[in-house]
């Protein structure tokens, strides 16, 4: 049996994954959180050698929890469930050292087949993001976007200004200052010529099909 944690802050959703994994056979969950902070703990105190995760819990700024997560237990095997975009996300969580990305519109089969081809020792990525990723390696689709341009944290906090969400429920949701989200939403409005948050809602509804959903 192998040991498996799931981490959404959605508890329905968990509820789902663990009828899924029931009806499979062969893992056995240790453990479930919905919070960053939570994983960090219980990750300290369980041998898992999955890790189902998700990148818009509490406390999470993307990426960066996963790069933390790898950095801190480069052995398990992290897979990424989200409804994050493949454009936005897939080569990110590539290079932070996911094993797999899928999103969460997948169909129950193709979880299945992820988490068997990882405990095999093969990475999953489902075609849509492999083309993804190689097309942004070759720079043939990010030169255009200003989004691609920006830092994970930035990417987090552009995608979460471009929902209509106020820095302070920002600063809450990511366990940030408001100070320290004004910070990054001012690097975002440089990097993508911009002066308000207006226009970068604008470009967020505009550019739907570059990261569709992108928000939960």
């Amino acid at each position: 049996m192998e040991k498996l944690i799931i981490a959404d802050d959605h508890a329905i959703l968990r509820e789902g994954l663990k009828k899924i994994l029931a009806h499979a056979g062969g893992y056995t969950i240790v453990g479930e959180v919905g919070s960053a902070i939570d994983l960090i703990n219980i990750l300290s105190s369980t041998q898992a050698k999955i890790l189902l995760l998700d990148l818009s819990m509490p406390g999470a700024v993307g990426v960066e929890l996963l790069k933390e997560i790898n950095k801190k237990y480069p052995k398990l095997l992290v897979l990424v469930l989200t409804f994050h975009s493949e454009v936005d996300y897939g080569l990110r969580v590539f290079k932070a050292g996911a094993v797999g990305f899928l999103n969460k519109a997948c169909a129950t089969e193709q979880l299945i087949l992820a988490l068997q081809s990882i405990v095999e020792g093969k990475r999953y990525f489902s075609k849509e993001t492999m083309d993804t990723i190689f097309n942004q390696l070759e720079k043939k689709t990010a030169s255009n976007l200003l989004h691609y341009d920006l830092s994970d944290r930035e990417l987090h906090v552009f995608t979460m200004i471009g929902q209509g969400i106020t820095l302070t429920q920002i600063s809450i949701d990511l366990s940030l200052s408001v100070k320290t989200v004004s910070t990054y939403r001012l690097r975002v409005l440089k990097k993508m010529n911009m002066t308000t948050n207006a226009q970068i809602v604008r470009y967020f509804i505009t550019h739907g099909d570059s990261h569709e959903a992108l928000a939960k």
